[in-house]
């Protein structure tokens, strides 16, 4: 068996092979050979005017913007909420403007409202019991057309050098004078008000003879405070000078007299 398949190994392998037979090409003899022309070439290879299928595909798909519809709609809708976001801006801060206005008005409408209905007391009478006792005693009446809560008073003679300013001033802020709260009611009455009374330590017996030759001058000074019904404190100052009719008459620089 092993030499049976030795010989047909061999046998195929001299086989003799085909022969390739190839045409020649025959140059007729009356055709006399002539010298190749070589053109030359003016551009690259690869590189033609000529537009090759997949170049043309390729143009073809290219994108352009200017001609898709959607795209120039979404255009305008942006340039549209941008002018309109500018617009709602300057809606809002006009808004905020007028709500200011009207906060700021509305404020005024109830300020004044407020001062129409407000308390105001006022020193209607001022009388000296002794000067000597530094003792005088003062009428309050509510003007105003709502109650008044008094919650604090101080007042005190003082002998000064000038006709023209207290000497002490400090007693316009001291935190002194607190009282039990007292309503005085509005009243036009003749006999409206309820009186008061200021009496602190003697004045020294030269003080009292420097005032009675006019070497020197008594002055009552002094403030009271209140609230009125809408809860707004005031407190008002009082100034007066003792003249040579023996009268107490409101003196002195507004500051000391005026209403805070």
């Amino acid at each position: 068996m092993r030499l049976f398949l030795v010989f047909a190994l061999l046998l195929f392998q001299n086989q003799p092979q085909t022969p390739h037979h190839h045409k020649e090409a025959v140059t007729p003899k009356n055709v006399e050979s002539q010298p190749v022309q070589v053109s030359p070439i003016s551009k690259p290879v690869g590189i033609g005017n000529e537009k090759t299928p997949a170049s043309q595909a390729e143009n073809g798909n290219a994108y352009d913007p200017r001609t898709d519809c959607l795209y120039r709609w979404y255009l305008r809708f942006t340039i549209i909420g941008v002018v309109g976001g500018f617009i709602g801006i300057g809606v809002l801060i006009w808004q905020a403007i007028l709500t200011r206005e009207s906060i700021v008005a509305a404020n005024k409408s109830a300020n004044a409202l407020m001062n129409a209905e407000q308390a105001v007391l006022k020193i209607i009478s001022i009388e000296i019991v002794s000067f000597q006792d530094n003792w005088f005693t003062y009428r309050l009446a509510n003007i105003g057309k709502t109650a008044a809560t008094l919650y604090a008073t101080h007042g005190s003679f003082q002998v000064g050098d000038s006709k023209l300013n207290p000497p002490d001033p400090s007693i316009y802020t001291a935190k002194v004078g607190l009282r039990p709260e007292f309503i005085i009611e509005s009243d036009f009455s003749d006999n409206a008000g309820y009186t008061f009374t200021e009496k602190h330590e003697k004045l020294a017996p030269e003080q009292v003879a420097d005032v009675q030759s006019g070497k020197q001058f008594l002055w009552a000074c002094g403030f009271f405070s209140y609230r009125d019904n809408f809860g707004r404190p005031f407190t008002q100052r009082y100034c007066y000078l003792w003249g040579k009719d023996y009268r107490l008459k409101p003196a002195g620089p507004w500051e000391y007299r005026r209403l805070i």
